[in-house]
C-alpha cells in the first residue's frame, strides 16, 4: 500500500473523517435544543431547578474531557478506526433511553454515554485527518475540523426543533438520533480505514516531529542562521571584526531574547540577536552629543560662546 500524506491526496478518507465528526457534532446539537424543554415538560423539574438542569451538562463536559485525555493512547495501542467505532456503538442505546426514561437519571446517563462517544469519536476524526495530511497542512486540518464538527452541532439544533414540533420532543430526538447513529457508524465499519500507517510514516519523516529537521540539530541551525546573517550584513567599523567576537551574545542570545551587550559583543551581533533598539541607541550615543548653544542633542560640532566651533 502506498502511503502520499496530503488532503488532496487522500481526499475521499479525508471527507469521510469530516462527515464523522459532523455527526459528532450532530448528536451534540440534538441534545441542546430538546432536553431543557424536556426537563420541564415530562420530568417535572421546576425552571429554577438550575443545578438539576444543568447537571447533563456538566456530566458531559467531565466525561468526555477524561476520554479526550485517554483516547490518544488507546489510539496508538489499538488503532484511530476501532476506537472510533467503539465511540459510536457506545452511543446506540442513548436515542432509546430518551425515549423510554421514566426519569431525569436515564437522562443524565444518556449524557455519560454521549460524553464518551464524543471523546472518542472526535478525537479520533481529528487524529486521523493530521495523520493523512503533511505536515504544512495541520493548521488547515484543525481549522476544517472545528467548522465541521460546529456546523453539525448548528444544523441538528435546528434538524431536532422541526421534528419535535413534528412528531414531539422523544420522537423527534429518536428519529433523528438513531438516523445520525447508524450512519455514522455504517461510514466507520464499511468506509473509513485505519490511518495509523500514515502517522508511523511522519515519525520515519520526520523522527522527532520536526518537518525536515534531523535529530539535535534545533539549536545549531539558529546558531548557523545567526551566524550567516552576521556574515551577510556587516556594518561599519565592525566589518574587520571576527564573528567569534559574538560568542558571549551567541551563549546567552540564542532563543531570540533581547541580551544586553556585553564587553566585546559589537552592535553587528546584538543585530542578529533581535537587540536593534539597543544597537541603534548605542550607535546614536556615540556620535550625538548636548549642544547648550543650540539648546538641542546634535551630531554636528556644537559651536562656543565666542562663535568658535569646538
Amino acid at each position: 500500500m502506498d502511503i502520499l500524506h496530503g488532503i488532496r491526496a487522500n481526499l475521499a478518507q479525508f471527507t469521510l473523517q469530516l462527515l464523522q465528526v459532523f455527526f459528532v457534532g450532530a448528536t451534540i446539537g440534538m441534545t441542546r435544543t430538546v432536553l431543557p424543554v424536556l426537563a420541564e415538560s415530562d420530568f417535572g423539574l421546576a425552571k429554577g431547578s438550575f443545578l438539576a438542569l444543568t447537571s447533563f451538562v456538566v456530566v458531559f463536559g467531565v466525561v468526555k474531557a477524561l476520554l479526550n485525555l485517554f483516547a490518544g493512547r488507546l489510539s496508538d495501542r489499538w488503532g484511530r478506526r476501532p476506537v472510533l467505532i467503539a465511540g459510536w456503538l457506545v452511543a446506540l442505546p442513548v436515542p432509546f433511553l430518551v425515549l423510554y426514561a421514566p426519569g431525569w437519571g436515564w437522562i443524565v446517563a444518556a449524557t455519560v454515554l454521549l460524553g464518551v462517544n464524543q471523546g472518542l469519536c472526535w478525537s479520533m476524526a481529528l487524529n486521523s485527518k493530521l495523520d493523512l495530511a503533511r505536515a504544512e497542512q495541520r493548521g488547515l486540518v484543525n481549522g476544517l475540523n472545528e467548522f465541521s464538527g460546529y456546523a453539525g452541532v448548528a444544523l441538528a439544533g435546528l434538524f431536532t426543533a422541526a421534528l419535535a414540533d413534528l412528531y414531539g420532543a422523544r420522537e423527534g430526538l429518536f428519529w433523528f438520533g438513531t438516523l445520525t447513529v447508524v450512519v455514522a457508524l455504517a461510514l466507520g465499519l464499511w468506509g473509513v480505514r485505519e490511518t495509523r500507517p500514515w502517522a508511523l510514516a511522519h515519525h520515519r519523516d520526520h523522527p522527532k516531529g520536526g518537518a525536515g529537521r534531523q535529530p539535535g540539530t534545533t539549536w545549531p541551525i539558529r546558531r548557523e542562521r545567526i551566524g550567516t546573517r552576521r556574515k551577510a550584513s556587516p556594518s561599519g567599523a565592525d566589518q574587520g571584526r571576527s564573528t567569534s567576537a559574538c560568542a558571549p551574545c551567541t551563549r546567552r542570545g540564542w532563543w531570540r531574547s533581547s541580551p544586553t551587550p556585553s564587553s566585546g559583543c559589537s552592535s553587528r551581533c546584538s543585530l542578529s540577536h533581535g537587540g536593534r533598539a539597543w544597537s541603534r541607541l548605542a550607535d546614536w550615543s556615540r556620535s550625538t552629543a548636548w549642544c547648550g548653544a543650540r539648546g538641542s542633542w546634535s551630531r554636528a560640532p556644537c559651536p562656543t560662546a565666542s562663535g568658535a566651533r569646538a
